[in-house]
């Protein structure tokens, strides 16, 4: 029975011929390679093929060759100052003056941190101290003679 299924599935024409379609240029490079040598047949289909591959495909497979290599050349740069910044050597005159100035920048934060402790401590203290004068000041106003 499977024998007889795979013989009904041949016989079947697709429209095709029967040919088989094989992918022949997926990059860049290979779209080149397959235009130069259809570029002087004098078959009209071919004809047609080059100058649709020309104007539709050739476009838009240039425009991602070239993000891939601005991507690859950018990841290169990155590697490569990756790499130089591991290996560079340091002044230690240069070292000491970024360990001061990042010192520096720590203390002035500590100050300012400080800083907006105190005010927030003087804020909640005067409200604590208005708190006390206006409950005092309501304790002491004197009850109405009831005579």
């Amino acid at each position: 029975m499977q024998e007889e299924d795979k013989a009904i599935i041949e016989d079947i024409d697709d429209g095709l011929g029967g040919a088989k379609w094989v992918c022949i240029a997926v990059s860049h490079e290979e779209y080149k390679t397959f235009l130069e040598t259809i570029q002087k047949s004098r078959d009209p289909d071919e004809k047609v093929l080059y100058k649709r591959i020309v104007s539709d495909v050739l476009p838009i497979i240039e425009k991602r060759a070239e993000a891939q290599e601005r991507k690859a050349a950018a990841r290169q740069r990155e590697i490569e100052n990756i790499e130089k910044l591991a290996t560079a050597k340091r002044s230690s005159r240069i070292s000491a003056r970024v360990e001061k100035q990042k010192e520096v920048q720590d203390a002035e934060e500590a100050d300012r941190k400080k800083r907006s402790d105190l005010i927030m401590a003087k804020r909640e203290q005067e409200k604590q101290s208005n708190l006390e004068h206006v409950s005092g000041q309501i304790r002491l106003q004197p009850l109405p003679a009831l005579i």
